[in-house]
């Protein structure tokens, strides 16, 4: 399996990225029972859990991203959508 394939298939299934939810999973962790428990639990250096407290900000960026992804990607849909309806509206009219 292919990094693609997973990230597709997890963002089908939960609607975020792999690395969304391993920093959002990171960040509660960290905030219910501290970095050092990053450091023991999952191997991370006391830098990269530290990082994880203050990771609030990247959170809201990543999740704005994503809905501006969808939001384009709907956008993009419906105008497919309407350029298919329009030639069949002015053959309607016509008859």
């Amino acid at each position: 399996m292919t990094q693609e394939y997973v990230s597709k298939k997890v963002r089908a299934l939960t609607g975020h990225t792999p690395q969304c939810l391993r920093i959002t999973c990171f960040t509660a962790l960290s905030a219910r029972y501290g970095p050092q428990y990053l450091v023991e639990a999952f191997g991370l250096s006391l830098t990269q859990a530290a990082r994880y407290a203050k990771m609030e900000e990247f959170l809201l960026e990543e999740e704005v991203k994503q809905q501006r992804e969808a939001f384009l990607e709907m956008s993009h849909q419906l105008e497919q959508n309407e350029k298919q309806r329009s030639p069949r509206s002015h053959r309607e009219k016509e008859k």
